[in-house]
């Protein structure tokens, strides 16, 4: 079954080629740095240039404030998705870390009434970084078989 599409957050730090590759959406966090948003992921950007921009602010003793992604800004990424009759794979960060996991479930909950002929799965990494990262390459490497 191919008629699903993945998403991580951002927390996942999938490379830009590998997410390219193998056709894997991001949801990115995004930061308060010094009063100003700031989104792990920006369009037309490098995922490595980004970061490291980030995290040159922090090692500058920047004011930075994190903040979970809300139920509403999943609902918007998973929409067009749904709408092209396909159905989504989430993995989130660990919920232990962050309540950005509670809100996905939210947000499938919505979606799911919505859409009820789509299914929205929402999975608990139980991991952070990298590792909910290879979670999402092994399915969608099982997905592509």
């Amino acid at each position: 079954m191919k008629d699903f599409e993945i998403f991580v957050d951002s927390a996942a730090n999938i490379p830009d080629e590998i997410r390219s590759q193998r056709g894997i959406h991001v949801i990115p966090y995004v930061c308060t740095v010094n009063g100003e948003e700031f989104s792990c992921i920006q369009e037309g950007k490098n995922y490595r240039d980004v970061a490291k921009a980030f995290y040159d602010k922090m090692r500058a003793d920047a004011d930075v404030k994190s903040s979970l992604i809300v139920e509403a800004r999943i609902v918007e990424a998973l929409t067009p998705v749904l709408e092209a009759g396909k159905d989504a794979l989430l993995f989130t960060i660990a919920s232990g870390v962050s309540g950005t996991y509670h809100q996905a479930v939210a947000a499938q909950k919505t979606l799911e009434k919505k859409f009820p002929k789509r299914k929205v799965y929402v999975l608990d990494s139980a991991n952070a970084s990298m590792g909910e990262g290879l979670l999402a390459i092994k399915a969608a490497d099982l997905r592509d078989l």
